[in-house]
């Protein structure tokens, strides 16, 4: 079992990502998320699911840098290993899974990841209003971090 420090290894970094990301400094985010995976590769390991969520977080980063051919490698290698990990049918792997196949789609039809979350949050609206989502590819406004933290109490 892994002791507190290790499980919460590259998060601060992740949250940093996470602060970047938000505001559209996306080169000081892509740093933050590579200190992350890099941290959690090697303490965690490559197959570690916090691991796999710090490299989901880069892949978006770069896709909304136009990174293209990267965050499509990094996308396919996380999905690979988030199924082989949580297995085929876990309902985290499906979000990923119509991430990936976006990225295959021609460049210039390709969305930004702001408004492919914008698409999915208003999706994910239900009738009483309150907000319904996926728990990999976004999470609501007022409790960002709480699947994350959930991801890691379980690891």
């Amino acid at each position: 079992m892994f002791s507190f420090k290790k499980r919460n290894i590259g998060k601060k970094e992740l949250e940093l990502g996470y602060d970047y990301h938000d505001e559209q400094r996306l080169s000081q985010a892509e740093q933050w998320f590579r200190e992350s995976v890099q941290q959690r590769e090697k303490v965690l390991g490559a197959e570690h699911v916090n691991t796999l969520w710090s490299k989901y977080w880069l892949a978006l980063t770069l896709y909304d840098q136009e990174k293209y051919a990267e965050a499509e490698l990094l996308l396919r290698q996380s999905a690979q290993q988030r199924e082989k990990v949580l297995g085929a049918e876990h309902v985290d792997n499906a979000a990923l899974k119509w991430v990936q196949d976006m990225v295959i789609s021609p460049q210039k039809l390709r969305p930004t990841v702001a408004s492919l979350m914008a698409s999915i949050a208003s999706a994910g609206q239900k009738e009483d209003g309150n907000e319904a989502f996926c728990g990999i590819c976004c999470a609501s406004p007022d409790d960002f971090l709480s699947d994350f933290d959930e991801l890691e109490r379980d690891s």
